[in-house]
């Protein structure tokens, strides 16, 4: 006689001849019912069993499924935020060249006004001075900057890290 599942194990877990898997839902004296009772407790035992495994496994593949669809929607709302940054940053490198390009422009036109009043070497080096001078302060506003935030760490959650530690003691 064929036994059904056999093909499934092997080796030193292979059923015995006369194992019986089901062989706790047959009529048993401490229950003190009748054959027909203890099929039907092994019918309703395995329906909860069913319906608990089948439970279990819809919400594991819920979750999964949730899981899923969020790390789905973090990952288009980065790739729109960075489409937006790199799209941002060209635009910023446009800005530049046209505003360096105008600059240069404005330069020119004030040497040139101001060579109707003073002789054009005079207006240049004071067009020229006027740029440098500029240039220097922003230098030093920037050095001041980078110096300020060189350190990388999280000041503010460090304190409230540190308040939230003394407060704990």
């Amino acid at each position: 006689m064929k036994r059904p599942f056999a093909h499934h194990r092997s080796g030193p877990e292979a059923p015995r001849s006369g194992h019986r898997p089901f062989a706790r839902f047959r009529f048993s004296r401490e229950t003190g019912g009748s054959a027909k009772h203890s099929g039907g407790a092994m019918l309703r035992s395995l329906l909860r069993r069913l319906s608990l495994a089948s439970f279990v496994g819809a919400a594991i593949s819920q979750a999964t499924a949730n899981i899923r669809s969020e790390v789905a929607v973090a990952k288009a709302e980065l790739l729109a935020k960075i489409r937006a940054l790199i799209i941002g940053a060209v635009l910023i490198l446009l800005a530049t060249g046209v505003a360096l390009f105008a600059i240069g422009l404005f330069s020119y036109a004030a040497t040139h006004a101001l060579a109707e009043v003073w002789p054009m070497w005079l207006s240049a080096i004071s067009v020229g001075g006027v740029l440098l001078v500029i240039g220097l302060i922003l230098l030093g506003i920037g050095l001041r900057r980078i110096r300020k935030n060189a350190d990388l760490r999280p000041e503010r959650l460090m304190n409230a890290y540190r308040r939230f530690n003394v407060d704990d003691h």
